[in-house]
């Protein structure tokens, strides 16, 4: 008897544990980790590829473009999808794109963690100086909160 109870809270401890694991790729902290400031660098040049890949960034996939200059063409990571949608921006290869971020090397592959992008006349903020991403703490699309901030709030006003 004292086996199955052993078992049962071993089984029971994994099963709760597992679930807890890392993502095989970066994470919003991990990036924000990465983000130096004194590696920032200005990309100016054309869009050649878009990727939505499954960035490790929680559950939701991220933008990675390859941005081709006259010098270089560099990998860089724009936002997660949901905060593009949000922004309702959709970037498309053969369109001008000047970036600004850190340059980073992660698993010897160098990219660079976008902090402002300037996109069809438009200028967006990423993340602030520190590299902090401007959407952390807001809600994440239709249905997913209660709105910008999603605060506790005042809690029930009695009347």
């Amino acid at each position: 008897m004292k086996k199955i109870i052993v078992m049962l809270l071993l089984i029971l401890t994994w099963t709760v544990y597992l679930p807890a694991q890392p993502g095989r790729g970066l994470n919003r902290n991990e990036l924000t980790r990465l983000y130096n400031p004194s590696t920032e660098k200005t990309l100016e040049g054309e869009i050649t590829n878009v990727l939505v890949a499954d960035s490790g960034y929680g559950r939701f996939p991220g933008v990675i473009v390859d941005v081709k200059t006259k010098d270089e063409t560099a990998k860089v990571y724009i936002a997660p999808v949901w905060y593009l949608n949000q922004e309702r921006i959709e970037l498309k290869e053969k369109q001008a794109l000047t970036v600004t971020g850190s340059q980073v090397t992660h698993n010897n592959q160098s990219f660079i963690i976008t902090r402002t992008m300037k996109y069809n006349d438009k200028v967006i903020t990423i993340r602030n100086s520190t590299g902090y991403p401007v959407w952390a703490g807001k809600a994440r699309g239709p249905g997913m909160g209660r709105g910008p901030g999603m605060g506790r709030g005042r809690g029930r006003r009695w009347r």
